[in-house]
């Protein structure tokens, strides 16, 4: 491959040990950037898989608008953001997001990191700053300046390409943003990115501005593909999973065949698309065994039963524990996850990242480092970083001790992820939807520990009352109580008819207290989950921002998904409220919350 790889590249071509675990964010932009579909712009975080945004296709040099596939969001992000200011429009995003460019003569064109187009107009210690915090994540950028294609180029030469609706058909014409340009670093914040079908690229802001999407398993799959190039006829087997294998095909395959494509090397025939493999030509002879790459997904059976080289768990933070294991009992050389961190316990990527040989040494490379790790950062540098601890604690939890962070408006931070939990005398939350998922949530209080465990039982849209009632019975067959949201009073009376005669009984959830004054005194309580939806929701679900970004008692519906959350909370409150009749503390705990601000008894902050 004739170019400069970014740092996941090399750091997998020379790992010696069987387990590679790669955390990090992907490149991605601020929540209220906007992207431009086909009914009018749109902020990312309210982009839905299935709408149309406009995109470039290089080959064809043609604007057209292709389907979103999924939309990416990550709470935290080690990654630093930068903020640019051209054509009067102010974009966030983090630094090595790529956008699309052009020298001045219309000679050169192609994909940069946006610090290499930023840097320009930075300050000196703003770019100083950048260099130092890059060096923590293993990136030279001084390096990358000088290996890049952009470099035979000055900087001051590259336009960041942007779409021109004012010519005919929208063909072939490309404009260029030039003016003003500004830039510095900024605190980080939620950030959004998308995958767009085809031409994995799309149009942001009012100046149309034209940067790719999502590339995180970029880097991934030129080294699996080098690998695999280099040593033909091996008979290799890699196999690439993700949660379902939809996903795999549509975002990891996808990309998998235009580097292929890009490459020279890709060949139709050997792409069996309905199998989910391709096979490495074996050169016309018969005693060659050709390396092949399978695209599968825990949904279905194929991957646990398969033996391969070599494993690529993409979005490792998808799959449970259970499901990691059957994998990796299958794999007989190397293990490659990849996962972005988070506010909660991965408990199986961290057993893995603990995993030791028989002679007590590690057997994982995590790709993640501090500046005490570093024998070689000047006594400046050091001061720079550990200055973070006053001016930015956010970014020294992520870049002086390596630990993810936490959020301040996260509403859940005393919980933990788990692949089962136990039960002794359990009940259950029931929300209800009909478009939106209808969740039942079954959950326990144990006083004792301190703790709630939670398990997800149903998540499911469409489904009828009587749908509703025959999944319902089959969860409890011997009876029990659910307690159900009471703005839907004639659906508890409905399922209190139908449900009775199997000891099953439904009652509306409290409306005596405020939801935030509920997940107070929740919080009080360590939850243990499990369910992929609830987790999702979990780490979601989060605060309203004022205009200091701090965050204020009320949920920011944009931002938090409650299906589940609510169905947990109706449950989880109901026996607290119960227990705090037996318990003057909890008692008195209660009516402090009721009381005073949220905020002021907020415990793990």
């Amino acid at each position: 491959m004739q170019k400069k790889h970014c740092t996941t590249y090399y750091q997998l071509k020379y790992s010696k040990k069987k387990n590679v675990v790669n955390q990090g964010g992907t490149r991605c932009f601020a929540r209220d950037t906007l992207v431009k579909t086909d009914t009018g712009y749109k902020n990312i975080q309210d982009i839905k898989p299935s709408d149309n945004v406009l995109s470039y296709n290089e080959k064809k040099n043609k604007f057209e608008y292709k389907m979103v596939e999924e939309l990416h969001t990550f709470e935290v992000n080690a990654k630093p953001l930068i903020e640019i200011k051209i054509n009067g429009e102010v974009i966030i995003c983090t630094y090595d997001h790529e956008i699309y460019t052009i020298t001045e003569d219309g000679k050169q064109k192609g994909w940069i990191p946006a610090f290499m187009f930023a840097k320009r107009g930075m300050a000196t210690s703003e770019w100083d700053k950048l260099k130092i915090l890059c060096q923590q994540l293993g990136e030279d950028l001084d390096d990358q300046l000088q290996m890049h294609w952009a470099s035979k180029n000055n900087a001051n030469n590259l336009r960041w390409v942007m779409y021109n609706s004012d010519y005919a058909n929208n063909e072939y014409i490309i404009f260029v943003a030039q003016k003003d340009l500004e830039a510095r670093i900024v605190d980080n914040q939620t950030v959004y990115d998308l995958t767009v079908q085809d031409n994995h690229n799309y149009v942001i802001t009012k100046s149309d501005l034209l940067v790719h999407n999502s590339g995180k398993t970029y880097s991934t799959l030129e080294f699996l593909i080098e690998l695999l190039l280099k040593h033909p006829n091996k008979g290799y087997i890699v196999e690439i999973v993700r949660h379902t294998r939809t996903a795999a095909m549509s975002t990891v395959a996808r990309d998998f065949e235009e580097i292929l494509k890009n490459l020279g090397v890709f060949h139709r025939p050997n792409w069996r698309k309905l199998e989910g493999s391709y096979t490495f030509d074996t050169k016309d002879n018969r005693y060659n065994t050709p390396n092949i790459v399978y695209f599968s997904g825990m949904d279905g059976e194929s991957a646990r039963g398969r033996k391969r080289h070599i494993l690529y768990v993409n979005e490792a933070n998808q799959i449970d524990g259970a499901d990691f294991l059957q994998l990796q009992l299958r794999t007989m050389h190397k293990i490659i996850i990849d996962f972005n961190p988070s506010f909660v316990t991965h408990g199986w990527i961290d057993e893995l990242l603990e995993a030791k040989n028989e002679n007590g040494d590690s057997e994982t490379d995590h790709f993640i480092t501090t500046y005490k790790d570093n024998p070689f950062l000047t006594a400046p540098i050091i001061k720079s970083i550990e200055d973070l601890k006053d001016t930015n604690p956010t970014a020294w939890v992520i870049f002086g001790t390596g630990q993810r962070a936490s959020r301040e408006d996260a509403v859940f931070t005393n919980y933990e992820v788990c692949d089962e939990v136990t039960f002794d005398s359990p009940i259950y939350g029931l929300d209800f939807g009909y478009n939106d998922p209808c969740s039942l949530i079954k959950v326990e209080l144990f006083e004792k520990e301190k703790t709630i465990h939670a398990q997800q039982v149903l998540y499911k849209s469409k489904l009828s009352i009587d749908d509703l009632v025959m999944q319902i019975g089959r969860v409890l067959p011997n009876g029990g109580l659910i307690i159900a949201d009471s703005s839907s009073p004639s659906f508890i009376e409905h399922l209190n008819d139908k449900l009775s005669y199997q000891g099953i009984r439904v009652i509306a959830a409290s409306k005596t207290t405020s939801i935030v004054e509920q997940l107070a005194l929740i919080n009080q309580f360590k939850t243990r989950i499990v369910g992929q939806d609830l987790e999702r929701e979990f780490k979601m679900y989060s605060f309203m921002l004022d205009k200091n970004d701090n965050p204020i008692d009320k949920i920011d519906s944009k931002r938090s998904v409650d299906h589940a959350i609510d169905a947990f909370r109706y449950a989880s409150y109901y026996q607290l409220s119960s227990l705090a009749r037996n318990n003057e503390g909890l008692t008195t705990l209660l009516d402090l919350i009721k009381k005073q601000k949220y905020n002021k008894i907020r415990i793990n902050r």
